[in-house]
């Protein structure tokens, strides 16, 4: 999960493990869409403000990530707004599907 505001995350037990990274080093949405491909960053950022803003519902990313050490995960994510009693968008859920990991 995401903060819809801050964009901090909450990470499960075993998300480290799925992502191959620490995910202490991604402290915010804006940390995980950094390791994107470049070209797919913009994108990804309107995706994210679009949510959070409670304009879009749910949005489905397909993207690389290349981490520091090398390696390199496909992930695909589903994310989807969760709004409070008031209305405002307050998280956005996230679940991953992270493809077999390959070489960088």
């Amino acid at each position: 999960n995401f903060d819809a505001v801050s964009g901090l995350a909450q990470w499960g037990d075993g998300a480290g493990p799925l992502l191959r990274v620490d995910t202490a080093l991604l402290r915010t949405v804006h940390d995980l869409i950094a390791h994107a491909e470049l070209e797919q960053q913009t994108a990804l950022q309107a995706d994210w403000r679009d949510l959070a803003a409670g304009h879009r519902e749910h949005v489905l990313w397909k993207t690389v990530l290349r981490w520091s050490d090398g390696k390199v995960v496909t992930l695909g994510a589903r994310l989807s707004s969760v709004r409070g009693a008031d209305g405002q968008v307050e998280q956005v859920a996230a679940l991953l599907d992270v493809e077999a990991p390959h070489a960088g």
